[in-house]
Protein backbone atom coordinates (compact mmCIF):
# COMPACT_ATOMS: atom_id res chain seq x y z
CA UNK A 1 0.00 0.00 0.00
CA UNK A 2 1.33 3.42 -0.83
CA UNK A 3 0.06 6.99 -0.78
CA UNK A 4 1.39 10.30 -1.90
CA UNK A 5 0.85 13.91 -1.12
CA UNK A 6 1.87 16.92 -3.16
CA UNK A 7 3.05 19.86 -1.08
CA UNK A 8 3.41 23.27 -2.70
CA UNK A 9 5.47 25.74 -0.69
CA UNK A 10 4.90 29.39 -1.49
CA UNK A 11 7.43 31.33 0.58
CA UNK A 12 7.01 34.97 1.33
CA UNK A 13 9.57 37.25 -0.25
CA UNK A 14 9.20 40.28 2.00
CA UNK A 15 7.30 42.15 4.71
CA UNK A 16 6.41 45.84 4.89
CA UNK A 17 4.48 47.98 7.36
CA UNK A 18 2.06 50.71 6.38
CA UNK A 19 2.76 53.32 7.61
CA UNK A 20 6.50 53.07 8.32
CA UNK A 21 6.29 55.92 10.85
CA UNK A 22 3.51 57.78 12.64
CA UNK A 23 3.07 60.60 15.16
CA UNK A 24 0.32 60.16 17.74
CA UNK A 25 -0.88 62.40 20.57
CA UNK A 26 -1.58 61.45 24.19
CA UNK A 27 -4.99 63.16 23.97
CA UNK A 28 -7.40 64.49 21.39
CA UNK A 29 -9.61 62.90 18.77
CA UNK A 30 -9.41 59.23 17.84
CA UNK A 31 -7.68 60.23 14.60
CA UNK A 32 -4.96 61.92 16.68
CA UNK A 33 -4.47 59.14 19.26
CA UNK A 34 -5.13 55.91 17.33
CA UNK A 35 -4.41 54.18 14.00
CA UNK A 36 -4.29 50.74 12.41
CA UNK A 37 -0.89 49.35 11.43
CA UNK A 38 -1.01 46.89 8.52
CA UNK A 39 1.64 44.36 7.55
CA UNK A 40 1.90 43.65 3.84
CA UNK A 41 3.45 40.40 2.72
CA UNK A 42 4.97 39.74 -0.69
CA UNK A 43 4.43 36.24 -2.05
CA UNK A 44 2.13 35.18 0.79
CA UNK A 45 -0.55 32.56 0.26
CA UNK A 46 -2.46 33.68 3.36
CA UNK A 47 -0.92 31.17 5.74
CA UNK A 48 2.14 33.01 7.00
CA UNK A 49 2.22 33.42 10.77
CA UNK A 50 3.49 36.78 11.96
CA UNK A 51 5.19 37.77 15.20
CA UNK A 52 4.55 41.34 16.42
CA UNK A 53 6.62 43.18 19.04
CA UNK A 54 6.23 46.54 20.81
CA UNK A 55 9.49 48.04 22.12
CA UNK A 56 7.74 50.36 24.54
CA UNK A 57 4.23 49.58 25.85
CA UNK A 58 4.37 52.73 28.04
CA UNK A 59 3.97 54.78 24.85
CA UNK A 60 1.65 52.65 22.69
CA UNK A 61 -1.05 50.03 23.34
CA UNK A 62 -1.44 47.28 20.71
CA UNK A 63 -4.67 45.37 20.06
CA UNK A 64 -4.85 42.65 17.40
CA UNK A 65 -7.46 43.30 14.72
CA UNK A 66 -6.45 40.42 12.44
CA UNK A 67 -3.28 38.46 11.63
CA UNK A 68 -1.89 41.31 9.56
CA UNK A 69 -3.39 44.33 11.36
CA UNK A 70 -2.89 45.79 14.84
CA UNK A 71 -4.71 48.79 16.30
CA UNK A 72 -2.30 51.16 18.08
CA UNK A 73 -3.31 53.77 20.64
CA UNK A 74 -1.38 56.43 22.55
CA UNK A 75 -4.44 57.79 24.34
CA UNK A 76 -3.43 58.58 27.93
CA UNK A 77 0.09 57.23 27.41
CA UNK A 78 3.46 58.84 28.12
CA UNK A 79 5.29 60.96 25.52
CA UNK A 80 8.20 59.19 23.83
CA UNK A 81 8.61 56.69 21.05
CA UNK A 82 8.11 53.02 20.37
CA UNK A 83 9.21 50.75 17.57
CA UNK A 84 6.65 48.21 16.40
CA UNK A 85 8.23 45.29 14.56
CA UNK A 86 6.67 42.44 12.64
CA UNK A 87 8.44 39.38 11.31
CA UNK A 88 7.59 36.02 9.86
CA UNK A 89 7.68 33.19 12.39
CA UNK A 90 10.99 31.95 10.98
CA UNK A 91 12.57 35.38 11.43
CA UNK A 92 13.70 35.68 7.81
CA UNK A 93 11.82 38.92 7.01
CA UNK A 94 11.26 41.85 9.31
CA UNK A 95 9.76 45.38 9.11
CA UNK A 96 9.49 48.22 11.64
CA UNK A 97 7.30 51.26 12.28
CA UNK A 98 8.48 54.08 14.54
CA UNK A 99 5.65 55.63 16.54
CA UNK A 100 6.37 59.02 18.13
CA UNK A 101 4.02 60.00 20.95
CA UNK A 102 3.63 63.72 21.65
CA UNK A 103 1.78 65.45 24.46
CA UNK A 104 0.39 68.86 23.54
CA UNK A 105 0.66 70.98 26.70
CA UNK A 106 -0.85 74.21 25.40
CA UNK A 107 -2.28 76.05 22.42
CA UNK A 108 -2.77 79.80 22.05
CA UNK A 109 -4.29 81.69 19.11
CA UNK A 110 -3.33 85.25 18.23
CA UNK A 111 -4.74 87.75 17.82
CA UNK A 112 -7.47 86.89 20.34
CA UNK A 113 -9.98 89.07 18.51
CA UNK A 114 -10.06 91.04 15.28
CA UNK A 115 -12.48 92.99 13.08
CA UNK A 116 -12.57 92.36 9.32
CA UNK A 117 -14.89 93.78 6.67
CA UNK A 118 -16.94 92.32 3.83
CA UNK A 119 -16.16 95.50 1.85
CA UNK A 120 -13.05 97.58 2.31
CA UNK A 121 -9.84 96.63 4.07
CA UNK A 122 -8.96 94.40 5.76
CA UNK A 123 -11.12 91.57 4.43
CA UNK A 124 -8.85 88.89 5.88
CA UNK A 125 -6.71 88.27 8.96
CA UNK A 126 -3.95 85.70 9.41
CA UNK A 127 -4.30 83.93 12.75
CA UNK A 128 -1.36 82.15 14.38
CA UNK A 129 -1.55 79.06 16.59
CA UNK A 130 1.28 78.64 19.07
CA UNK A 131 1.40 74.97 20.06
CA UNK A 132 3.57 73.85 22.97
CA UNK A 133 4.54 70.21 23.38
CA UNK A 134 6.31 68.11 26.01
CA UNK A 135 9.20 67.42 23.61
CA UNK A 136 9.94 67.48 19.91
CA UNK A 137 8.51 69.56 17.11
CA UNK A 138 5.13 71.23 17.55
CA UNK A 139 2.43 69.86 15.23
CA UNK A 140 0.18 71.98 13.04
CA UNK A 141 -3.26 72.77 14.41
CA UNK A 142 -6.55 72.17 12.58
CA UNK A 143 -8.67 75.30 12.04
CA UNK A 144 -12.49 75.55 12.18
CA UNK A 145 -15.11 78.30 12.19
CA UNK A 146 -18.24 77.97 14.29
CA UNK A 147 -20.03 80.17 11.74
CA UNK A 148 -18.53 79.82 8.23
CA UNK A 149 -21.39 81.92 6.84
CA UNK A 150 -19.86 84.89 8.69
CA UNK A 151 -16.11 84.11 8.59
CA UNK A 152 -14.36 81.22 6.86
CA UNK A 153 -10.91 79.89 7.72
CA UNK A 154 -8.48 77.86 5.63
CA UNK A 155 -6.03 75.15 6.75
CA UNK A 156 -3.30 77.76 7.36
CA UNK A 157 -5.45 79.96 9.67
CA UNK A 158 -6.29 82.69 7.14
CA UNK A 159 -9.74 84.07 8.02
CA UNK A 160 -11.91 85.71 5.33
CA UNK A 161 -15.01 87.86 5.84
CA UNK A 162 -18.18 86.37 4.33
CA UNK A 163 -21.05 88.37 5.87
CA UNK A 164 -21.63 90.76 8.82
CA UNK A 165 -21.75 89.11 12.27
CA UNK A 166 -19.52 87.30 14.74
CA UNK A 167 -17.65 84.00 14.47
CA UNK A 168 -15.29 82.08 16.70
CA UNK A 169 -12.29 80.60 14.91
CA UNK A 170 -10.76 77.65 16.76
CA UNK A 171 -7.42 75.89 16.37
CA UNK A 172 -7.11 72.42 17.90
CA UNK A 173 -4.62 69.57 18.09
CA UNK A 174 -3.83 66.83 20.59
CA UNK A 175 -6.78 67.56 22.87
CA UNK A 176 -5.95 71.27 23.28
CA UNK A 177 -7.60 74.24 21.58
CA UNK A 178 -7.49 78.02 21.40
CA UNK A 179 -9.77 80.53 19.70
CA UNK A 180 -10.16 84.04 18.33
CA UNK A 181 -13.35 86.08 18.11
CA UNK A 182 -13.83 87.59 14.65
CA UNK A 183 -16.28 90.43 14.06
Amino acid sequence: VSASCTVTVIPISGIGLNPASKTLFTGGTAAETDFDLTATLSGDNGGTELVWENSNPDQVDMTKVSGNVYHLSANGKQPGSATITVMDKGGFYKAACTVTVVQVTGLAVSPGSFTIYTQGAPQTVQLAATVTVSAGAAPAAAWTSNNPGIASVNAAGLVSAVAPGNATITASVGGKSGSSTIT
